[in-house]
């Protein structure tokens, strides 16, 4: 991503993996469509690809909002999940990690240390 210059680059890497995949779940295509809309919608704001900070925060971005929106979703179908698992020790475990992800703290620090992976990989490669 960090040597994308162009308005709309990250959406035509990402959307069409988005539709394949979303012969599987179209939950996994709208998670990635919002993801890719985001970034696209505060790049358009900021200016454009051009400058090296703007793809830093592209990155970062895309890497936070993935992480934060697949956070949510699990927190949100996960009472359908765990409902599923017939062993109660299983699923009491699982209960457990769904309320400590289901924290602000923990939600927001998992979503900063997304965006730090995200910002390490952009100066890796650069």
């Amino acid at each position: 991503m960090a040597r994308l210059q162009r308005p709309g680059s990250i959406a035509l890497i990402i959307l069409p993996l988005a539709v394949l995949l979303g012969l599987l779940s179209p939950l996994i295509t709208l998670y990635l469509a919002v993801t890719v809309i985001v970034i696209e919608a505060v790049l358009y704001f900021l200016g454009s690809y051009r400058k090296r900070i703007n793809r830093l925060i592209a990155n970062v971005l895309f890497f936070a909002s993935a992480n934060l929106a697949g956070l949510l979703v699990l927190i949100y179908f996960s009472q359908g999940l765990i409902s599923r698992i017939k062993d109660p020790k299983r699923a009491d475990a699982l209960t457990h990690v769904i309320q400590f992800i289901n924290q602000p703290g923990t939600l927001i620090l998992l979503t900063i240390l997304a965006g730090v992976a995200g910002a390490v990989g952009w100066f890796w490669e650069n």
